[in-house]
């Protein structure tokens, strides 16, 4: 029998030249029992960048599978007319994969992650469309029904091509705070959750035509500020879960002083506001109706740094002549992997790595490097405070930006994914 769906139903209209109607909000997930338990534990989850991290050669065999339970493949590219594409050819479907990695004659990230799902079966796989670069046309889709329809069956066709288990939704951001800031409109509110609906009811029609259920989760904003651009309370009911961006908080946008990039609470040090950390955030999703197994909490595998820092307060919140040189074309930009074996490990007499107590944010200082550099960073310590919170108000669990920053060895000491998944998942603790 052939399901029509109230996509099919509006491009129909559309062709016979009616006049098509826009879709109420509903929800129909009030019944749906929400993914937010597939494993039986918490969540420990990564975003894998199809450009291969910042020296383009890391693939999705380097991932350290065995210690995720969902891997988001960072993203898909939405065109001005709804369709949903590879973003990079060259990367996603073309790459010839070195000898001795991955299954030798299968080409680009995309297929090569259907063969790690092979040997890591447990591993649940999202295609996240967007990103802070790519969500120019979310706004100007998500105004008519015809426009979030196409969208939605597009995102859903894709999914299903390259054998997802569903679809993270990264629009960054509704009504205010794009990249784009012609591109965004305060009816962006409403018209979120409307896509989203979209997108739901698009993936029930797979789910009976494949006898499974299908992962619809959004990366989300942590800023309390932010938060009230997005119907809470019904978007509750349309994921199966969040990932809240506890990250971006401060960083190299702001090029003459130093900040936490990923502060849990406010701190005394501030000179900036306070409300903005990671528990008043998550606090907001729960308090607007968030089951707290629907939320994960991210966490950076990146840093940023400054030179030229005030000494006082150990450079905590202090002027700063400029970004950092940081260890890549991105000035001020630093990879977890690089502070932790060349900084920490190699140079440990000049740079030191300290913490924020109030804020339960680690940085790196180095008073003798270039006129005092500092560097807001993830740590071991950091990542502590974060799975203690998760663990306190029994939330889903948590995900990293992104996974191709950590250490290449997912055994070692120094990576924070198997220290999370360890702490989460293993229930290992460290001294």
């Amino acid at each position: 029998m052939c399901k029509i769906t109230l996509g099919m139903l509006t491009v129909v209209l559309i062709v016979v030249g009616c006049k098509s109607v826009d879709v109420p909000y509903k929800s129909n997930l009030t019944e749906r029992k929400l993914q937010v338990d597939l494993t039986g534990g918490k969540k420990v989850m990564a975003y894998f960048p199809e450009w291969g991290g910042i020296e383009g050669g890391y693939t999705v065999w380097d991932v350290p599978a065995e210690h995720l339970t969902h891997l988001f493949y960072a993203f898909a590219h939405l065109t001005e007319d709804g369709q949903v594409k590879v973003d990079m050819l060259s990367k996603g479907l073309e790459m010839v994969y070195p000898e001795g990695k991955g299954v030798q004659g299968v080409k680009g990230h995309l297929r090569q992650l259907i063969e790690l799902k092979k040997k890591y079966p447990h591993l649940k796989t999202l295609i996240s469309i967007g990103g802070w670069e790519l969500s120019m046309h979310f706004s100007s889709l998500s105004v008519t029904a015809y426009g979030r329809e196409t969208l939605a069956k597009n995102a859903v066709a894709f999914m299903h091509k390259y054998q997802f288990d569903g679809i993270d939704i990264d629009w960054e951001f509704p009504v205010k705070g794009s990249k784009y800031k012609d591109k965004q409109r305060p009816e962006d509110r409403e018209n979120f959750t409307k896509l989203m609906q979209a997108i739901r009811d698009e993936m029930d029609f797979y789910e009976e035509e494949d006898d499974k259920e299908y992962l619809l989760t959004a990366a989300v904003t942590v800023s309390i500020y932010r938060q009230k651009h997005l119907e809470l309370q019904k978007l509750s009911k349309l994921f199966d879960f969040v990932n809240v961006m506890v990250y971006d908080m401060h960083g190299r946008w702001i090029k003459d002083q130093t900040g936490h990039l990923s502060p849990m609470y406010p701190t005394k040090a501030i000179a900036g506001d306070e409300n903005i950390c990671g528990d008043i955030g998550l606090q907001g999703y729960l308090n607007a109706g968030f089951k707290p197994g629907q939320i994960m909490v991210g966490a950076p595998l990146y840093a940023a740094g400054w030179q030229g820092v005030d000494v006082k307060k150990e450079g905590v919140f202090q002027k700063a002549v400029g970004l950092a040189k940081g260890t890549s074309v991105h000035k001020g930009y630093y990879e977890w992997r690089y502070i932790a074996k060349e900084l920490l490990e190699k140079q440990g007499n000049q740079y030191y790595l300290k913490m924020d107590e109030d804020a339960k944010a680690a940085y790196v200082w180095a008073p003798e490097v270039d006129g005092g550099t500092w560097i807001t960073c993830p740590s071991r310590a950091s990542y502590q405070a974060k799975i203690d919170y998760v663990k306190q108000y029994d939330l889903g669990g948590m995900f990293f930006w992104d996974v191709s920053n950590d250490v290449r060895d997912p055994e070692s000491v120094q990576s924070l994914i198997r220290f999370t998944a360890d702490g989460l998942m293993h229930s290992k603790s460290y001294k």
